[in-house]
């Protein structure tokens, strides 16, 4: 089954395939990891991750102590809009992502469907999609330049490629969304084709499966800055101020090179040592270390300026998506049997706490979020095993303590929490967003 490629940052993937009624996530350099590892999910959910930091210390319970549900919305209310392909399916009103800014909140679901409310008066405002045949599969609000950018298939080739909209807020007020612009025209965004969002550096990669070219551009303008193109890349890696190019491997060591993201300058050359005849499970570049993970083996975290090398003790069962790299305070997080670790990069644990997150078994869910500097995370879960009465939990990263919790008892009797699909943070009005499998969109608020 062919399929389409998008990457959110440098650590979030999603994949989009041309049969639309599955979720199935396939990549050329990945194998599939198991719907119950829940950090796959924290991983798609780093769009924000590190812009604003206004939660220190003691100041958390106080932020979240009064928080009840304020509005519960069915967005689809005034029916199904005619225009969408695959609302047939019993799943497509599932809400799978929440985002908002600047007083609008955006709302998507498992069938492809996108909304715009206003959270002034909590009314809709349109519908995203474009066309009938219009499958949006990602969102990615752009900051560089206030716009919204879609990604999404379209049935008249057959859900095999990418299509990226730029679509300006202005518009989206207006109830104009189609007043927006093709982006890549000139790139085939077909599988294994992919584009990616690297909000800190601001810009955006693409790779054509076609002719193996990978293209940097600028996310405020949409200009082309970078052109790759190296049959002997295997992957390339983005991390603030840096590209990291992989190349075939080379019996036990694999060769990569460093480039300054601005100008593509050469910085760093080397081979990295690898254990024979073992698989690559992952490696990732976190600024100036390299993650490193083999089949059966710990992750090593490697110095790229000197070579030194640590592990993660005790961490062999560690898999290909189970870590969140934290670049704000420089911490991994990896998550084992329900259980939270921290991490520094020396390969040091710096804390744990058990996560008593029971996170449903399907890859398009998020029910986990980081907020802040990165040192927060909300979790929803249940009071007890076997419960059917939800919780969101606020927990220090860095320390392990559960801060505050808001449970079902603060939703006026109405189960809100019941089953949540996806959650959001608006940090600039100190609110959260849950969305539900049955497409109502729930605001909590103080």
């Amino acid at each position: 089954m062919s399929t389409s490629y998008l990457r959110k940052r440098t650590l979030a993937e999603t994949t989009y395939p041309m049969d639309t009624t599955t979720t199935k996530a396939t990549s050329k350099r990945r194998k599939k990891q198991p719907n119950k590892n829940i950090l796959l999910k924290l991983r798609t959910r780093e769009i924000y991750t590190g812009i604003h930091d206004i939660f220190r210390g003691t100041s958390t319970p106080e932020k979240f102590r009064n928080i009840c549900l304020k509005q519960s919305i069915d967005i689809f209310e005034n029916g199904f809009p005619k225009h969408n392909c695959i609302l047939s399916s019993s799943s497509a009103t599932k809400i799978i992502e929440i985002t908002s800014c600047y007083n609008l909140l955006f709302v998507l679901t498992q069938g492809g469907v996108c909304f715009a409310f206003s959270r002034e008066n909590c009314r809709k405002i349109c519908c995203i999609n474009r066309s009938p045949d219009e499958i949006i599969r990602s969102l990615f609000l752009n900051r560089k330049n206030g716009s919204l950018i879609t990604v999404s298939v379209m049935k008249q080739d057959s859900f095999s490629s990418l299509k990226c909209y730029s679509i300006p807020l202005k518009y989206i007020r207006n109830g104009k969304p189609d007043h927006g612009v093709l982006l890549f025209e000139s790139e085939c965004l077909r599988w294994p084709g992919f584009v990616e969002f690297d909000e800190v550096n601001g810009k955006i990669l693409t790779f054509s499966a076609q002719n193996s070219v990978y293209k940097l551009w600028d996310m405020k303008n949409y200009e082309l800055q970078h052109i790759i193109h190296d049959d002997r890349v295997q992957e390339i890696k983005i991390s603030p101020g840096m590209i990291m190019l992989i190349y075939m491997r080379i019996g036990c060591h694999l060769p990569i090179k460093i480039l300054d993201i601005e100008n593509a300058r050469c910085l760093k050359e080397a081979k990295i040592p690898l254990y024979r005849n073992k698989k690559i499970e992952f490696i990732e570049q976190f600024g100036d270390k390299l993650l490193i993970k083999q089949e059966n083996e710990t992750l090593h975290i490697m110095d790229i300026r000197t070579g030194y090398v640590n592990a993660l003790q005790n961490a062999h069962s560690l898999n290909a998506t189970a870590f969140v790299a934290l670049h704000e305070s420089e911490l991994l997080l990896t998550e084992s049997k329900g259980r939270f670790y921290i991490w520094n990069l020396s390969g040091s644990l710096v804390s744990s706490f058990e996560g008593n997150v029971h996170s449903y078994q399907d890859s398009s869910n998020s029910s986990l979020y980081i907020i802040g500097s990165q040192d927060l995370l909300l979790a929803f879960g249940r009071k007890a095993k076997n419960e059917k009465e939800g919780v969101i939990r606020i927990v220090s990263i860095l320390t392990g303590q559960h801060l505050s919790s808001i449970s079902d008892d603060d939703s006026t009797g109405k189960n809100a929490l019941s089953e949540v699909s996806a959650i959001f943070y608006n940090d600039e009005r100190n609110e959260i967003y849950t969305g539900t499998a049955d497409g109502r969109l729930h605001i909590w608020s103080n």
